[in-house]
């Protein structure tokens, strides 16, 4: 399995969009495609219509008790 990993530590780089777009490229040419999101702020799920509920894991690492 090969992995590709989009970082930057800059704040509106495209590194979401770029991410998406290649996991949806790779997705329509018959690839399974796992897309992790690390970023607290969950722009992922809202670029592709995914509605998540926060857990416990969110809560920890928003601050949040």
């Amino acid at each position: 399995m090969r992995r590709i990993a989009v970082s930057l530590t800059k704040d509106g780089a495209a590194k979401t969009t770029s991410a998406v777009n290649l996991a949806a490229g790779l997705a329509l040419a018959g690839q399974r495609v796992p897309l992790i999101d690390t970023d607290t702020r969950g722009q992922t799920g809202f670029m592709l219509g995914v509605n998540f509920k926060r857990n416990s894991c969110d809560k920890e690492t928003s601050g949040s008790r």
